[in-house]
């Protein structure tokens, strides 16, 4: 089955299919490893510095743009979770030491456990999570 273009935003196939239309036309750097590269720069720049370590404290930074600040004594969990798309989850032992105090369920989105997860998407950072793991290690150990 051979698909052939007959106007901008159908495309027809010359078995007789009727027409299935798209909600606009593909452009030709849409797809492929141009379009891999040009996401990812988006999600870094979008997402510049959601995560600052201190010798004080870690600063998270949400998807609200809100900084929390977190003194490492106060961190009951900090963990990184998945590959592919990886994210830093992080708990307060004391959501009322944090500065600014965290409310219930103020980070609450899709897949959020606990009443004051704070959950932050590591896309595109750098050093990298190798990097994070060993220092949340050394820090909270």
């Amino acid at each position: 089955m051979v698909a052939r273009l007959t106007e901008p935003h159908a495309v027809t196939a010359s078995v007789g299919d009727p027409p299935r239309r798209r909600s606009r036309p593909r452009h030709p750097a849409s797809t492929g490893p141009a379009a891999c590269c040009l996401l990812s720069h988006a999600q870094r720049s979008a997402h510049r510095l959601p995560l600052r370590l201190t010798e004080e404290h870690l600063e998270v930074t949400g998807p609200s743009h809100a900084t929390v600040a977190i003194e490492w004594s106060n961190v009951a969990r900090a963990e990184i979770r998945g590959r592919l798309t990886s994210v830093l989850v992080v708990e307060p032992v004391d959501p009322d030491r944090t500065r600014p105090p965290l409310r219930r369920w103020q980070w609450a989105g899709h897949g959020r456990s606990r009443p004051y997860e704070l959950v932050v998407p590591l896309a595109g950072m750098t050093p990298g999570r190798g990097a994070l793991r060993r220092e949340l290690a050394r820090r909270l150990a």
